[in-house]
């Protein structure tokens, strides 16, 4: 699920890893009755299944501070996904997500959301709440433009919106002081920054040069990405 390294910054706790099990839906009562009490489950995945949706009893799991829904066929989120308040990391890329739900605002303590490979067009607003995120990875969805709210994120480090369909570069993203990495690329007729992908952001003069062309730069048309779902 992770490195090593990453792993021991988490609190312990009971981990169930339930991945590449064929599971079409989720029952927690079976996950309760192998596993012991759902209070003491801190990671959880359930990546490669073939998921289509989550029970809303899924917000009774709030001690999870990881949670992992890759490559499974999801086409939406329960507003009680809102009920994980320790969620750290969230990853949920390849599914088939067309939307997210306001809810993933109360999120308040994650630090990393990972949405590659979805049906993305917009996020909510919302998003902006996640003032402990430092990873916000969106390659490979529909993306026609971001929420101002973006802006607020004040403590991301990396953003990844390659390959979207991006019809706007937000003015929001002067605000992301500790932003090291930005990918745009793959967005079409996108006009792009000096560089069209930003690894990193070390030098005050390319950090400079880059949010001087985000203001002076106004809104570009480009063509849809079309879905991988």
């Amino acid at each position: 699920m992770e490195r090593e390294h990453e792993a021991s910054s988490y609190p312990k706790g009971k981990i169930v890893d339930l991945s590449g099990q064929g599971l079409t839906m989720l029952d927690l009562e079976q996950i309760e009755k192998e596993h012991g009490s759902l209070d003491r489950i801190t990671a959880l995945n359930l990546s490669r299944n073939r998921l289509t949706s989550l029970p809303p009893q899924i917000g009774s799991l709030e001690k999870l501070t990881r949670l992992y829904l890759d490559n499974n066929h999801l086409t939406s989120l329960p507003p009680e996904i809102g009920n994980l308040v320790n969620l750290r990391k969230l990853s949920l890329s390849s599914n088939c997500l067309t939307s997210l739900p306001a809810e993933i605002g109360t999120l308040e303590k994650l630090e990393i959301l990972s949405l590659i490979n979805n049906r993305l067009t917009s996020l909510p607003p919302q998003i902006g709440s996640l003032k402990k995120l430092t990873r916000l990875e969106l390659d490979n969805n529909g993306l026609t433009s971001l929420p101002a709210e973006i802006g607020t994120l004040e403590n991301l480090k990396a953003l990844w919106l390659f390959n979207n369909a991006l019809k706007t570069v937000p003015r929001a993203l002067c605000q992301l002081s500790k932003l090291r990495y930005l990918s745009l690329g793959g967005n079409s007729t996108l006009a792009y920054p000096p560089y069209a992908e930003i690894k990193h952001f070390g030098s005050r003069g390319c950090k400079d040069s880059v949010f001087t062309w985000l203001h002076e730069h106004e809104e570009t048309e480009t063509s849809r990405v079309s879905s991988s779902c």
